[in-house]
């Protein structure tokens, strides 16, 4: 496997208290890119201890070491994959980064950022990614 995609999604999982509980999932892109769902786990936190364990699974399982792990911003999950993973990069998920970003503009100003920072992102040319984010830069400035 090449990379690793981890997250904790929230669903209700019992109708009485409507009380929503994290999902820990993994998903691995092998290099023929073929998408697997490798592990869930409930997790009632999302904390460093949790996660290590939900890794620990997976490797006590035969998980070989990913070259990439993507996944957000939480501190317990980046704690967590720097002990189980010292050997892998870790980037963080751009959809979670898009939606911080998003949080914190206007409408207008999502409108008109957004696309131009999944440009850079998605750039394979790092002097047109340059280019792109040098005009974000003065669209912000303004």
């Amino acid at each position: 496997m090449i990379y690793l995609f981890v997250d904790g999604v929230y669903e209700s999982l019992r109708r009485v208290t409507g009380r929503k509980e994290a999902i820990l999932c993994a998903w691995g892109i092998l290099a023929t890119g073929e998408k697997i769902m490798l592990h869930l786990s409930l997790g009632n936190r999302e904390n460093c201890e949790t996660w290590t364990e939900f890794f620990r699974e997976m490797q006590n399982r035969g998980l070989r070491v990913p070259m990439l792990i993507i996944s957000d911003g939480g501190p317990g999950l980046k704690k967590a994959i720097e002990d189980c993973f010292p050997e892998s990069k870790r980037q963080r998920c751009i959809a979670h980064k898009l939606r911080n970003i998003a949080n914190k503009l206007n409408e207008d100003g999502q409108q008109r950022l957004l696309p131009l920072i999944k440009d850079v992102y998605y750039q394979t040319d790092h002097a047109i990614a340059t280019m792109i984010a040098m005009k974000l830069i003065l669209f912000t400035v303004r």
